[in-house]
């Protein structure tokens, strides 16, 4: 077995592996960059009826990750028509009791991709997106993960968010799968559940004055 993590991979991450993965790979690998590139949201199971029976294991969740800052970050990475390859948005005009503090919004997505023969041999493929941290401490990175590992004196498995260790030795595809699975969900819950939380902050501070001013029977408009 053998897991391959990469932060916002990019067309030479795509070439590298699309260069070094063997013919039993290449199906559920071009099945991951496209879902990845395409932010489609998926999650299955498949196996191949014929040849070496094949087993592909694939989860793709795409989300949107509120960020507030002094200024809005680009995506680095570029799509044929020279755009970003995921987009961004300025939502500061929802902070209505802050108007010096500007917000922003990015599209990203997690994907992992299972595949292999059976449980002694399989390859997995993790790509997780964390550009709209560029300038953050606590951006995700394999070297952050490994910073964390070592403060701890033990290799943490950046796939499962750090909170696995690779001495854990998981050798069944489908264990590994679901600890994968279940890690990234819960990163992706706290993300989209901060965007919530602004949302809702913000439709409770502009309720506030509209009732202020409805009591006081002033005409009130945005």
């Amino acid at each position: 077995m053998s897991a391959r993590f990469v932060t916002d991979p990019d067309g030479l991450v795509f070439h590298a592996l699309i260069g070094t993965a063997s013919r039993l790979q290449a199906y559920a690998l071009r099945n991951l960059l496209y879902r990845h590139l395409t932010t489609q949201t998926f999650i299955g199971v498949s196996f191949a009826l014929a040849g070496y029976g094949m087993f592909e294991l694939a989860f793709h969740l795409p989300y949107y990750a509120w960020r507030d800052a002094e200024a809005q970050i680009e995506d680095p990475r570029r799509d044929f028509n020279g755009r970003p390859m995921r987009q961004s948005h300025d939502v500061s005009f929802l902070n209505w009791q802050n108007d010096g503090q500007r917000s922003f919004i990015y599209q990203a997505q997690n994907s992992c991709v299972v595949a292999g023969t059976d449980i002694w041999r399989w390859v997995g493929y993790c790509f997780v997106e964390s550009y709209f941290d560029r300038d953050n401490e606590a951006r995700e990175t394999v070297m952050a993960h490994i910073k964390d590992g070592q403060e701890g004196g033990i290799s943490l498995d950046p796939c499962t968010y750090g909170r696995y260790s690779l001495e854990d030795n998981i050798k069944d595809p489908r264990e590994w799968f679901l600890l994968v699975f279940q890690c990234r969900l819960y990163q992706i819950q706290g993300e989209w559940r901060q965007v919530v939380n602004k949302v809702v902050q913000s439709v409770r501070d502009y309720e506030v004055p509209v009732r202020y001013n409805l009591k006081g029977g002033t005409r009130f408009g945005p």
